[in-house]
This record gives C-alpha cells, structure tokens and sequence, in this order.
C-alpha cells in the first residue's frame, strides 16, 4: 500500500510479485488484488498510483473506509489474503512466499 513520498524499499521490492500474481490469476474469479493506500490525500495517492503504474484497484484508506483498522494493519507494507469467504487466511507474505500462497489457496 502505498506512502505519500516515502516508499519502503521492501515495498518496491514486491511489486514485481503482486504484478506477477495479478497477472497469472487475472482471469480467476476468485482472486482479486486490492491496495490499501494509508496516503494522507487523493493527490498523493493518485501520483503515487500513476508514477508506479500500478494497474490493480487501489482504495485510499480515509473516513469511513477504515479498511487499515478493520484489518489491524498499523505498518506499511502489510499484506493480507482473504478467501472467497471472507477469513483471513494468510497475512504478512512476502516475496515468493505471496505467490506460494495465493496457489495454496486457488491451485497453480
């Protein structure tokens, strides 16, 4: 999820993973890809989504979509994987370990 400005370079480094992985199951209706920004503005949320191309549905984490709380998500980057069911099924994943276990839980 991307940071006004700053970006973890362990953030920059998974990029290249979540591109992968959305590209392999794009087509897969049980699999979708959602960023959760925690910018403090549209702007810089935007910028941030168009320099980097990110080319998934990104979702600016203010007000009432509180997503980041309902998540328990306090750092940047976290992830999450969600079965269709809505549970919680992994969280904190990791480089090859984020497509390891998005084929746990879809099939490769």
């Amino acid at each position: 999820s991307p940071r006004s400005r700053l970006i973890p370079t362990s953030e920059i480094y998974r990029f290249p993973y979540f591109q992968k992985i959305a590209e392999k199951y794009r087509e897969n209706d049980k699999f979708a890809l959602v960023g959760i920004s925690l910018d403090r503005g549209e702007k810089p949320f935007q910028d941030y989504i168009t320099s980097n191309k990110i080319g998934w549905p990104n979702i600016l984490n203010q007000g009432r979509n509180d997503i980041a709380a309902l998540y328990g998500i306090r750092t940047i980057p976290f992830t999450v994987l969600i079965n269709p069911e809505g549970m919680v099924v992994e969280t904190k994943l990791r480089g090859d370990g984020m497509l390891k276990a998005v084929e746990k839980h879809l099939g490769s």
